[in-house]
């Protein structure tokens, strides 16, 4: 794929996803946040579900695509949480079972949590770098 390929889809991705649901997600990224408890080991077993009843599963792809692109990074960077997308089609695979594929749904949500990294670092230690 090339360059300009690449800048026309990520552009795409970006006009499916509007500010309304940029700034939805992080209203509710704030209350994940702040809900307690807000450290310690409990604090890893917080999630939060935002389900879109209304996306097609054909433009899911590239609706969770432009939400992640626009603050996935930065929420994992600036406040430690990770967001995995759940629909029909995804192809994503589990980290310790590359046949195993945990993130269809047939409604499409995203999911919000902290990031346990020790779980991949111990998926590192089985399968090398090149984990799915």
């Amino acid at each position: 794929m090339s360059n300009r390929s690449r800048t026309r889809e990520g552009s795409k991705r970006r006009d499916i996803v509007s500010a309304d649901v940029i700034q939805l997600i992080d209203g509710y990224k704030r209350l994940l946040l702040a809900a307690k408890p807000v450290d310690g080991d409990d604090a890893n077993y917080k999630s939060i579900i935002v389900v879109f009843t209304d996306l097609p599963a054909a433009q899911a792809k590239d609706f969770f695509g432009g939400i992640l692109e626009q603050i996935g990074v930065a929420s994992y960077v600036d406040d430690g949480l990770v967001m995995g997308p759940f629909y029909e089609g995804n192809d994503g695979t589990a980290l310790y079972n590359p046949n195993f594929r945990p993130f269809t749904s047939p409604v499409p949500f995203l999911l919000m949590r902290r990031a346990v990294t020790y779980l991949l670092e111990e998926g590192r230690q089985r399968h090398g770098e090149n984990l799915p």
